[in-house]
């Protein structure tokens, strides 16, 4: 049996069956296609000279945003139409196109902005339907997957920039199709039959809420922005500096964030939303702060650590708002949609940010030397006004909480408050013993397994057995879960 005090889990191990295997290829080579399309000179038209580039990019990230924002309202109001099928399927076929006419086609650069265009909203297809593939895995395929498939996503941009400079633009542009193949291949696998094979997850069932007031819905949507502002600021960097040196330290950076995840997921799984939130602003404060000071031969270092820790929380973001999705029983187009949208906006904001500080090439000097302290100085305040650490606990109605009670207090019978009612009810609702219940109540508090020892005055052991009998009883894998489900049944109170 396994020990839910010492490990947050009781899960079963991840199994690579077929379709868990061609969904880790597939998501791969749709990460490899959109860090390509922001890093990778050769895909673009440079007559106009770098400012040409930025364009291009930029009008990319503005249409993959219109598609997410687009595939929200489609999913909130159950707007799909059966022809959607055929014209999400044919924008991601004509993902490549733009980089066809970029570098092997003379077009005017009014139509290959366009095309960039057509290309960002397939790209977006593409992420809406890996996200809805990994919204399906349980907690732990969910934290691994994404792990292993951004370090292919790192080895397959490597291994391209050994291709001699044709098969390197034709390699990249065959990476969409080659992610749409798979998670053809994924569905199928799956079991899904061809009508509802892609896209089944945009039209609203009757089993599925559409929340939009939901506290880690937009917990994760703003932390994974402030991540992703911090990660299009560090990808700016290296893809104009573009060297070789520049490329291997991405990757080396990208390779040790995943193998962090991994060993997370083999030891303690203690890398979660709440972890992460609080470390966006000193992993920062650390990597950005120092450009105004050192020498400009270090920035590919800093920048280097920025974009490691950038993706590691950026994994977290993935398996955590996934799991919310497939335990809430959201519709996975509308909740990944939303955490996506953050995601795109953050990189776009970062990339920005990046270009007034550096311009348009690096020199030895910053042309605008206090952005850093800027984005830092925002982080700051965001963690200390925003992720303030008493989520997902109420304050009473007031607002009173001065003196840092909290409304669950699991002894405090004359004064309840809504979080703890709720999580009584829920008790009650699952059949938990009064022991249980106590337990329950800390565990929902934060409290570790030591602090319940000394609290109810009983052993680690029977503590263990409490916490593996209210994980059976509501069928949860993770306290995480536990909470999610308690939040979930409060709408139904």
């Amino acid at each position: 049996m396994s020990d839910p005090a010492q490990s947050p889990l009781v899960d079963e191990a991840p199994q690579l069956e077929a379709r868990n295997l061609f969904g880790v290829l597939g998501f791969a080579f749709f990460l490899a296609w959109t860090i390509s399309v922001l890093t990778n000179h050769l895909l673009f038209v440079n007559n106009f000279g770098q400012e040409s580039i930025i364009i291009e990019r930029g009008v990319f990230q503005l249409a993959s945003l219109v598609m997410v924002g687009i595939s929200i309202l489609i999913s909130y109001y159950s707007a799909f139409k059966s022809w959607m099928t055929v014209f999400f399927v044919a924008l991601i076929i004509f993902s490549p196109l733009a980089g066809i006419a970029g570098y092997f086609m003379q077009m005017s650069y009014a139509g290959i902005v366009i095309l960039w265009f057509i290309s960002g909203l397939g790209s977006s297809i593409l992420v809406m339907l890996w996200g809805t593939f990994l919204s399906t895995l349980r907690h732990n395929s969910a934290i691994l997957y994404p792990a292993i498939s951004i370090g292919i996503m790192a080895v397959l941009i490597v291994l391209n920039h050994f291709l001699i400079e044709v098969a390197q633009v034709s390699f990249v542009l065959a990476f969409p199709l080659i992610s749409l193949v798979f998670c053809l291949l994924e569905r199928r696998a799956r079991g899904q039959n061809r009508k509802t094979a892609l896209f089944s997850e945009f039209k609203k069932r009757e089993d599925t809420k559409l929340d939009v007031q939901q506290p880690v819905l937009w917990r994760s949507v703003l932390g994974t922005l402030c991540n992703c502002v911090c990660l299009g600021f560090a990808l700016y960097f290296m893809a104009t500096v573009g060297e070789f040196s520049a490329l291997v330290v991405c990757s080396i950076a990208v390779i040790i964030a995943c193998l962090l995840r991994s060993i997370d997921y083999l030891r303690k799984q203690v890398l979660n939303t709440r972890v992460s939130l609080r470390l966006i602003a000193p992993y920062a404060a650390i990597c950005l702060l120092p450009l105004a000071f050192i020498y400009n031969k270090y920035w590919l270092i800093c920048c280097g650590a920025l974009i490691g820790m950038s993706w590691l929380l950026d994994m977290v973001s993935w398996s955590e708002i996934t799991e919310h999705t497939r335990i809430s029983k959201t519709s996975p187009a509308f909740t990944i949609g939303f955490d996506r949208f953050g995601s795109l906006l953050g990189i776009t904001i970062g990339y920005l940010l990046a270009y007034i500080t550096f311009g348009n090439q690096i020199t030895s000097t910053l042309a605008f030397p206090y952005i850093p302290s800027i984005i830092v100085g925002a982080l700051i305040l965001i963690t200390m006004f925003v992720f303030d650490g008493h989520y997902p606990y109420q304050y009473d109605s007031s607002g009173d909480h001065k003196n840092g009670k909290l409304l669950l207090d699991p002894h405090d019978a004359n004064n309840p408050g809504p979080w703890r009612s709720k999580c009584i009810a829920f008790s009650s609702e699952h059949r938990l013993t009064p022991r249980e219940e106590e337990v329950l109540l800390l565990l929902a508090k934060g409290r570790d397994t030591s602090h319940i020892e000394e609290r109810l005055v009983i052993s680690s052991h029977t503590v263990k057995a409490h916490i593996y009998n209210i994980y059976k009883k509501t069928e949860v894998h993770s306290r995480q879960e536990l909470i999610t489900l308690i939040e979930d049944f409060s709408e139904e109170l």
